[in-house]
């Protein structure tokens, strides 16, 4: 009979090939990991699983899917999912975050988002908030609020620098740097980009993320290399990458002018 641990192991497992790309083994390993967490009886194991399949469908554009797999979870449990973030539920309401996001029902993401990260923040909590506070900055670049979305992924880095997180910093610095190209701060954007490619770098594959944010980072990278020039893009996307990591992150929550500009 699979038991707690069992059940995590997968999860993990699960998690570490998503991260990899290795999408159709990471979606085998989910649907065993929620048979064990089914067959344990076991309700986080379940949630986590829920979050592994939610993160999948996310990854491969099916944001819609993602959102109602976490969902049907809820309401097949009978209760909501708790406000405080006990891992599961955590990972839960952020998924659901990201589908609502990615299927374009901005409201109710910016609402659920919020809730979310007001709660981590009380509880002091920086993995989850980190999430929260990137979904609102897409939200508020998606609505035209370029400021807003400067401050959400600066607060999003700076909850990063607590816990680390290389994968998630260089998601928040590919919209920071869109968010920065929106504002105008072109050079500023450039240098983001070339942080998130640091990070992307440390953890060892091209850049990833959801559809929609690889479609923005195309777009935007496009735009700054026609306005800048493609020797000063370079040269500025070239100095962040070479740049320390703890300085890197500390300059994107922190702002301030690019260095050496």
């Amino acid at each position: 009979m699979p038991d707690g641990t069992w059940v995590r192991g997968l999860w993990s497992l699960g998690l570490t090939l998503t991260l990899q790309g290795e999408h159709r083994a990471a979606h085998a390993t989910a649907a065993a990991c929620r048979r064990a967490a089914t067959a344990a009886r076991d309700a986080e194991g379940l949630g986590r699983a829920a979050y592994l399949e939610g993160l999948l469908h996310l990854l491969e554009g099916r944001p819609l899917a993602a959102a109602s797999g976490v969902e049907t979870l809820k309401h097949g449990s009978g209760a909501p999912l708790p406000r405080r973030p006990t891992a599961a539920a955590a990972l839960g309401r952020l998924v659901h975050v990201f589908g609502l996001t990615g299927s374009g029902r901005l409201d109710r993401a910016r609402h659920e988002a919020l809730e979310l990260r007001d709660v981590c923040a009380a509880l002091d909590e920086h993995w989850t908030r980190s999430y929260a506070e990137h979904q609102l900055a897409l939200i508020a670049h998606l609505e035209g609020r370029a400021d807003h979305a400067v401050g959400h992924a600066r607060a999003a880095l700076d909850a990063k620098r607590h816990i680390g997180d290389a994968f998630g910093i260089a998601m928040v610095m590919d919209l920071l740097a869109i968010a920065l190209a929106d504002t105008g701060d072109e050079p500023a954007a450039a240098y983001a980009f070339g942080a998130a490619a640091r990070f992307w770098d440390t953890v060892g594959h091209p850049q990833r993320g959801t559809p929609e944010i690889a479609a923005l980072r195309g777009e935007f990278e496009d735009r700054l290399v026609r306005s800048l020039g493609r020797s000063r893009y370079d040269r500025t996307f070239d100095r962040a990458t070479a740049g320390d990591a703890r300085a890197l992150v500390a300059w994107g929550a922190d702002g301030g002018p690019v260095p050496d500009e």
